[in-house]
């Protein structure tokens, strides 16, 4: 601009020395152009002083980048700067093409109006001409405009540069190897945070609130470690090697809602991860055969991701995406003590741990019991845990067996014991499933109980060898063992055992063939050990059932009171939810 004032004051100066000459033409110019055409003429200069003026500050105000981004969008404007964008690229060319001919024009305006009218008339009027139309309205056009303004003149525009380049381009290449290519503007983190703050304020913006928050999180987890997110050891869930996969373990893991749980053991007096166990690994599982923690991380051997507190969670989502697991044990070094430096465990960090930063908002799934674990904010569920008994006998099945639980004892009797098939036996179906059904179930708890004494006395012994029973046993769950022989031979035997079922065919003999009933006297000893639930039938129940006692036998129906108690829940809690 300085330059083009320069040039302005120069030619007023020379206008005014030749004021006299230019006084006595009578409706010409000085350079004999008649008025009619120098008034057109003023009026095409200015137009053109305000294009270039206007598209200088317009096309190079605008950044490259941000053309480009503009570019990749659905606006209206992307035509626009696709339009712009080879033009903007040869920066120092448009440069010097615009400043030249702003140059150019002002100065044929000026020397034009200083030859219509006298030299202090003509810079005046020349001077706000300019200013006015020439700068003022332009500028602030195009400043607003300026991708509408340039994509509409971009072929004015290559024309202007073709005409010039004889000038303008070896000036720009001068430019270009002294100032270097050009850089479109970049943002750090905390830049373009700021910048979708700001999107985020204006109304005008297509940015929600949500989406304004996932694009921040995704810009600042960067800066954010594993401490900062990492859920305590001492709040974490965690199960034991020595654990056992009963019900009530697998019912708990249920309640907790965990899909992935760590496994612990101590080593020298501390406590180590020694695995892991995921939720879906327990499908297969039959609870009563109670298997231990060990075996499960044994068989599957998830991979162990082991991090440090001070990791950031960048190189963390990294390591999940690997897939070797999505739950990572947190660590640190403890240099505190005298001795050598351990590790200690500080807590775990997941996969959803990291999702929660981007997004800033607790991911909460159907299973969940808090809304985040370091918080320990709890979930109002309102799913009854009780309904969960339908899944264990033992918690529907106190004293006496479910029908559904008595056919398949039925079944398992008539195909493993020839006396009680429907070919040999002489008790009828129905006589057979409502003895079953009605014979007491005991359950035994180990614990405080002596290995010496008979079940009926408060012990954990079936049978002994050489001691005379009176009743057939079947173990509905659990585990015995079995020492047979001289030498006592310890045999294991778990549910669907059975043991002296000479007691049956003993008094079936005797109610066919009308004889006395034959002694029955084991040849082994057993012992429970562990909880078990057995079914034991007696010579005298089962000599009622060869007499018909028990084949017109009304035995309530348990089944369906247990289902219609949990109907009944489900109505009460519909109508709760209802009335809320």
């Amino acid at each position: 601009m300085k330059l083009e004032w320069l040039i302005l004051l120069i030619v007023y100066a020379h206008a005014t020395e030749t004021t006299e000459e230019v006084a006595c033409v009578e409706e010409s110019t000085g350079a004999g152009v008649p008025l009619y055409v120098s008034l057109p003429l003023v009026w095409i200069l200015i137009m053109f002083s305000g294009l270039f003026s206007g598209l200088t500050l317009g096309l190079l105000g605008l950044d490259l980048k941000q053309l480009e981004i503009v570019a990749s969008g659905n606006s209206i404007d992307k035509g626009y700067a696709e339009l712009i964008i080879p033009v903007r690229q040869h920066g120092n060319f448009l440069l010097c093409t615009l400043l030249l001919g702003n140059v150019m024009v002002n100065a044929a305006l000026s020397i034009l109006l200083a030859n219509i009218t006298s030299g202090v008339v003509g810079f005046v009027v020349s001077t706000v001409l300019i200013v006015i139309f020439g700068e003022i309205i332009p500028q602030a056009s195009c400043s607003r405009y300026a991708l509408y303004i340039g994509a509409k003149t971009v072929y004015i525009t290559r024309v202007l540069m073709m005409l010039l380049s004889p000038a303008a381009w070896p000036i720009s290449k001068v430019l270009d190897w002294a100032l270097g290519p050009e850089f479109g503007n970049m943002y750090s983190n905390l830049e373009l945070k700021k910048l979708i703050e700001l999107h985020k304020l204006d109304d005008q913006v297509e940015l929600d609130d949500a989406t304004a928050k996932v694009l921040e999180g995704a810009l600042l987890f960067h800066d954010q470690t594993v401490g900062s997110v990492m859920t305590p050891w001492d709040q974490c869930y965690k199960l034991n090697m020595n654990d056992r996969l009963n019900f009530e373990m697998l019912l708990y893991i249920f309640k907790k809602g965990h899909s992935r749980i760590p496994v612990v053991h101590t080593v020298r007096g501390q406590e180590a991860v020694a695995g892991m166990v995921l939720a879906k690994d327990l499908i297969l599982l039959d609870p009563e055969d109670e298997i231990p923690v060990s075996t499960l991380v044994q068989l599957f051997e998830h991979k162990l991701v082991i991090t440090f507190s001070d990791a950031s969670l960048a190189d963390m989502l990294r390591e999940f995406q690997t897939g070797l697991s999505h739950l990572a044990i947190v660590r640190d070094v403890d240099n505190s003590g005298m001795g050598d430096p351990v590790y200690v465990l500080k807590g775990i960090v997941t996969l959803e741990d990291i999702i929660e930063v981007i997004l800033q908002e607790n991911i909460i799934d159907e299973t969940d019991v808090f809304v985040s674990t370091r918080s320990q904010a709890k979930i109002n569920r309102k799913f009854d845990f009780n309904k969960l008994a339908l899944f264990d006998y033992r918690k529907g099945m106190k004293g006496a067996m479910l029908h559904t639980e008595a056919t398949a004892v039925y079944h398992h009797l008539i195909k493993s014991i020839p006396l009680l098939s429907p070919r040999n036996r002489k008790v009828s179906e129905a006589g057979l499933k409502n003895l079953l059904r009605s014979t007491a179930i005991i359950e035994i708890e180990i614990d405080g109980r002596d290995r010496r004494e008979d079940i009926d006395n408060g012990g954990l012994r079936l049978y002994k060898m050489g001691q005379q029973t009176e009743y057939f046993t079947l173990l509905l769950e659990g585990k015995v063992d079995v020492y047979a022989g001289k030498q006592k031979f310890r045999s294991e035997h778990a549910r669907w055992s059975m043991f002296c079922p000479g007691v049956l065919k003993s008094v079936q003999n005797s109610f066919v063939d009308n004889i006395p009933q034959l002694d029955v006297v084991p040849d082994f000893t057993c012992i429970i050990t562990k909880n078990s639930r057995i079914l034991r039938i007696s010579r005298e129940a089962f000599l009622g059932c060869l007499q018909g006692k028990y084949d017109k036998l009304q035995l309530e129906d348990r089944d369906a009171e247990f289902f219609a108690t949990n109907q009944a829940i489900e109505v009460q809690e519909t109508a709760e939810e209802n009335t809320l």
